[in-house]
C-alpha cells in the first residue's frame, strides 16, 4: 500500500496527516523493538471531527460496540 499514491485533498488533509503518521510511527518502532502491549490496542481514526463525527468516530465506536 502506497500512501503517497494519488492526491489527498480536503480541509484537515495536511493538518492532521503529520499526527497520524507519527502515531503510526510510534506504534510500528514499538513492535520493532518487540514490545507485547498485555491488553489488544485499537487505533481508530476518523475523518470528520470537525463536524461531530458522526460517519467517523460515530462508526467507529459503533463498529468497536458490535466486535469487540
Amino acid at each position: 500500500m502506497n500512501l503517497f499514491k494519488g492526491k489527498i485533498r480536503g480541509r484537515g488533509a495536511r493538518d492532521n496527516k503529520c499526527q497520524v503518521f507519527s502515531i503510526l510511527e510510534a506504534v510500528e518502532y514499538l513492535l520493532e523493538k518487540g514490545y507485547k502491549p498485555e491488553r489488544t490496542i485499537y487505533l481508530a481514526f476518523g475523518h470528520d471531527e470537525e463536524v461531530l463525527g458522526q460517519n467517523g468516530a460515530a462508526n467507529i465506536a459503533k463498529y468497536l460496540e458490535e466486535k469487540v
